[in-house]
């Protein structure tokens, strides 16, 4: 649901552990949009334009925000980290994704399909809901799992990102931290302290990403 700290986002990184069985058919991994309907101003998106690859869009008024990754970045039925930091105010080359795997740190592309920072102002999205795993018109539910989703009002550095992929834990800046799935399907906490909890629809329960202790 709506939470003050995740509106018009100006600047920030939000990265999640996921393993989507598709990704050859566009998957909503992260939305701020407004329910029943196609509105959305954030997206994070699994398989926008082509098959695997990764793709965050933040609406603008005149040209919109967007960087989106080469083909084939995401591997399927896969535990895969996927990050992105945007900041509105920064250049093309400060909107950044970075993916890593189990084994292997994340890193960020050598080449991007798409590095615009975009121009105009951002609408507002204080009245969207921030949704998990889907789009506000139910019509991109992620297909696979997903593990912890965090969320940052600050963009993180590389490092710092490399840090969190293996031991997810809050920081400066934090607004958003969820184990999905740790609390089974009921109600999901907000670990960040901010009280960003969210209800689930629709979701079973898996085996989670294998990382670390919760608070290690």
């Amino acid at each position: 649901g709506p939470c003050a700290l995740l509106d018009n986002m100006t600047v920030g990184t939000i990265w999640t552990w996921v393993s989507s069985t598709n990704v050859t058919t566009g998957r909503r991994v992260y939305q701020k949009g407004v329910v029943g309907t196609d509105s959305t101003t954030v997206n994070l998106t699994i398989r926008d334009t082509n098959n695997g690859d990764i793709a965050f869009t933040y609406q603008r008024a005149t040209t919109s925000l967007t960087v989106r990754s080469n083909a084939s970045l995401i591997t399927a039925a896969a535990w895969n980290f996927t990050c992105v930091v945007w900041d509105e105010a920064g250049t093309n080359a400060d909107q950044i994704l970075y993916r890593g795997s189990l084994t292997v740190a994340a890193t960020a592309p050598g080449s991007y399909a798409s590095q615009v920072v975009g121009s105009g102002s951002h609408p507002t999205d204080a009245a969207a809901a921030a949704i998990v795993g889907n789009k506000a018109n139910d019509g991109n539910p992620m297909t696979g799992s997903m593990g912890t989703i965090q969320i940052w009002n600050r963009r993180l550095s590389a490092a710092e990102i490399v840090s969190q992929q293996f031991r997810p834990r809050t920081s400066s800046g934090c607004v958003m931290f969820m184990r999905l799935g740790l609390s089974g399907t009921g109600t999901q906490l907000d670990r960040s302290g901010n009280g960003n909890t969210g209800a689930v629809t629709g979701a079973t329960n898996g085996a989670d990403v294998p990382l670390g202790p919760v608070f290690g």
